[in-house]
């Protein structure tokens, strides 16, 4: 077993990416059309949120799997103590054109940027299992480390401090016609990390 193995199974917590782990992900309270999703994607699917302190988004973005970043504001003109949601979106025939409004407790959240990435992944069991991608992504398929290559798409949105509130945050993605998608998170002086369980 390698020592980053080992590391990982002896953490309460899973590395996701450059600036990201398993801590900072959101409750999914659901989408609807899920399995129309499911059915165009596959298994390559998923859908998550993760919670973007300030100090981490410079390694978000410096991450050499990014791809085709597109700001739709300056991030020096944001607040420097502004934070940040992720949604990243996995599956095949993702369309990067489609429209999504992204409202915070009610309230519409600006968007910062989008770009894609790509994950690596193995087979585990009848599912993929995608890993932290430590180098470029397709190096692990081309060195055998890696079955495929996972395509997502994700999008930043600015989380201001008076847009939180104490106690449970709401999260809403819409597109046209009818999709929504809802995630949640509990804020108290800060973002309220989740730790994995062990038995």
């Amino acid at each position: 077993m390698l020592l980053s193995e080992c590391s990982s199974i002896l953490r309460d917590y899973d590395l996701i990416s450059a600036g990201i782990d398993s801590r900072q992900r959101l409750y999914s309270n659901g989408e609807t059309d899920y399995f129309d999703s499911l059915l165009v994607s596959g298994g390559y699917y998923s859908s998550e949120a993760f919670f973007i302190e300030t100090d981490r988004l410079p390694l978000l973005l410096r991450d050499q799997n990014n791809q085709e970043l597109i700001f739709y504001n300056n991030p020096t003109d944001l607040e420097k103590d502004a934070d940040y949601l992720l949604w990243e979106i996995c599956g095949l025939d993702l369309d990067r054109s489609k429209q999504y409004s992204f409202t915070l407790n009610g309230n519409a959240a600006q968007l910062l940027v989008s770009y894609n990435f790509k994950y690596p992944y193995t087979i585990l069991g009848n599912g993929k299992r995608k890993f932290f991608p430590r180098k470029p992504a397709g190096q692990y398929v081309d060195q055998g480390e890696a079955v495929g290559i996972i395509p997502c798409t994700r999008y930043l949105i600015v989380a201001h401090e008076q847009g939180q509130v104490e106690g449970k945050n709401f999260l809403e993605i819409k597109s046209l016609p009818n999709k929504i998608y809802v995630f949640t998170y509990f804020y108290k002086k800060g973002f309220v990390k989740n730790y994995k369980k062990f038995l």
